[in-house]
């Protein structure tokens, strides 16, 4: 039995569990296009299992807009989504009419870059402005990242978040970790089981407390303190946990 197992038998006999992950990476594989990064079957199931379950409460807590969230996971029972890095919890705008002149801004700015690097994509969100270059050349990549980072991101007062293959910037405050931070208090958990593979999970990784799980997905350095190899090994994780919180 390895450490994580110890770990997340323990968790399962915790009196309130909250158990939060991200989407891309974590829940669904990560692909080219993100808009046909579907939920792995087992893993949303094993979710929704978890929500189900007496004094269990899931949440996915997403970069990506809580309206995409809602379409890639179906909603899947009593999971918890939020989306805009856990700053949006309902939909619509969340910027000051002024943010959001600054937003069309950015906007703009980054529009005039995308069209030097075929591939790239600028996405609009209710917070801010997500700059998607996994369809580049790869070549090009570190460029057009430069150009951003150097550019429309160099703005004042604007949260700079780099993860795989996106450079996104947020006019609202917050992050996976003080989104992760709330729900607890919300929930009145005991215990916190949370999944990531990103750097922006990193915050939510560095809230948790001693007796929390923290694992990492994949081979990327990380606060936390369990690691699996893999999105295809999320699926038996999340399971395995089900089975013994509902026969906890």
């Amino acid at each position: 039995m390895t450490a994580l197992d110890d770990a997340l038998r323990s968790a399962a006999r915790t009196p309130c569990l909250l158990v939060a992950s991200d989407y891309d990476g974590v829940v669904a594989p990560i692909v080219a296009d993100p808009d046909a990064a579907m939920p792995d079957t087992a893993a949303i199931e094993a979710l929704a299992q978890l929500a189900a379950t007496p004094d269990t409460h899931v949440a996915m807590i997403s970069g990506r807009t809580l309206r995409d969230l809602r379409r890639v996971t179906g909603e899947p029972g009593e999971v918890m989504l939020l989306g805009s890095h856990g700053a949006e919890t309902a939909s619509g705008d969340l910027l000051s009419p002024s943010q959001l002149s600054i937003r069309d801004a950015i906007i703009s700015e980054m529009d005039q870059i995308s069209a030097d690097y075929p591939g790239s994509r600028v996405e609009a969100k209710p917070g801010g402005v997500a700059f998607h270059y996994r369809s580049v050349a790869e070549p090009l990549q570190g460029d057009a990242t430069r150009r951003i980072l150097a550019g429309p991101a160099a703005r004042p007062n604007l949260k700079v978040m780099e993860g795989k293959k996106i450079v996104e910037v947020s006019l609202v405050a917050g992050n996976k970790g003080t989104a992760l931070t709330r729900l607890r208090k919300l929930v009145e958990a005991d215990r916190v089981v949370f999944l990531g593979d990103d750097v922006t999970d990193e915050d939510a990784f560095a809230v948790l407390r001693p007796d929390d799980v923290g694992i990492k997905v994949g081979p990327e350095p990380t606060m936390a303190q369990y690691r699996i190899p893999g999105q295809e090994d999320v699926s038996a994780v999340l399971t395995g946990l089900a089975v013994r919180r509902a026969g906890n």
